[in-house]
């Protein structure tokens, strides 16, 4: 939703100030112009974490500039990603083997926590390194070509293990002929 904010202009020792009316009392503030939506962004999810409340609906802009509250600023309109908000908790039920439970409950008594904030810092912490990692090209292979000589080793020693394995009648004796191979 676009939402109307304030923004106290920075100079070069100072950053830039943000004020978002809708959300009173969330403020922000960013070093440069380009970081500026992704802190606004960040001081409403953490203004709204937690908080039993409906997001407001934004502001008239042409209301705003009138108020004597906001004077020495510039106003810009800010896309602020609604569906981002955490502001009410639901109750689930899960199923956990009971041994895991039993660890989770000797941890968060240990920690003066509770089992439920664990669930959703653990689950948190687990979302955040699942988007954060860096992602393959599609198509793309990690693994690097071999020089000739290694892949002529590799072949041979691939047809070797597999004529042992043909040969071989047991485990131990497939496993004997590789230590013996490796050695040599």
């Amino acid at each position: 939703m676009l939402y109307p904010i304030y923004v106290h202009v920075g100079d070069a020792r100072h950053a830039h100030g943000v004020t978002i009316p809708d959300f009173p009392g969330c403020f922000s503030a960013a070093d440069s112009w380009n970081n500026l939506p992704a802190k606004v962004q960040e001081a409403v999810e953490v203004y709204c974490d937690g908080e039993d409340m409906e997001i407001p609906a934004p502001s008239s802009l042409d209301d705003l500039m009138r108020s004597p509250d906001y004077a020495g600023g510039i106003w810009m309109v800010m896309d602020i990603d609604t569906s981002r908000l955490d502001t009410k908790a639901e109750r689930i039920n899960i199923t956990l083997p009971a041994r895991l439970l039993r660890v989770i409950d000797q941890y968060v008594e240990s920690t003066n926590g509770n089992r439920s904030a664990f669930l959703v810092e653990a689950a948190m912490r687990q979302v955040h390194a699942a988007t954060t990692a860096p992602k393959r090209a599609a198509g793309k292979s990690t693994v690097k070509k071999k020089d000739a000589k290694t892949a002529d080793l590799g072949r041979a020693s691939k047809k070797y293990v597999t004529k042992k394995v043909n040969q071989a009648s047991t485990v131990k004796n497939v496993r004997a002929a590789v230590r013996r191979k490796v050695s040599n």
